[in-house]
């Protein structure tokens, strides 16, 4: 149901906010409802085009932005963090903070595995979320055109 659903309530919805338009669009210009309909699709699926080719530029951009400056705010961090700990108040609890250290990097170690594991296991979440999404959005002009014919 959930495969068959999406693409029915999406028709739905568009059914109601592009009819109007297609009314208009057929009584104003005296053209076939189907001619009316197509055009307005091409217009939609172009604008959305348009949309979606202007917003990648910008996302690729902030994307590599991010990668080129992660390394040099990771580096302030680890700086951050020795000079933190080489501080002399923090001497005589230098052997609590070593024990401290190699108990977080075991524990860091073990929950790793585990933190893989779910992120693969959500990303197969999120491809099939997609791959729902987007077989809705391709089968749904096609039950909104059955709507509006």
């Amino acid at each position: 149901m959930s495969i068959v659903g999406l693409p029915i309530v999406l028709a739905g919805v568009f059914y109601y906010l592009l009819n109007p338009l297609v009314d208009r669009l057929e009584r104003r210009f005296k053209i076939n409802r189907t001619l009316t309909i197509s055009a307005v699709f091409v217009i939609v699926v172009l604008l959305l085009g348009w949309g979606i080719w202007s917003i990648i530029p910008t996302i690729n951009q902030q994307i590599q932005a991010m990668v080129h400056a992660l390394p040099e705010y990771l580096s302030h961090i680890g700086r951050d963090i020795n000079g933190l700990i080489s501080q002399p108040m923090f001497n005589r609890f230098q052997d609590q903070v070593n024990h401290l250290t190699d108990l977080a990097s075991k524990e860091l170690s073990q929950r790793s595995s585990a933190y893989v594991k779910s992120t693969v296991n959500s990303l197969g979440n999120v491809l099939g979320t997609v791959t729902t999404v987007v077989v809705a959005l391709i089968t749904m002009p096609f039950i909104l055109f059955l709507f509006t014919a």
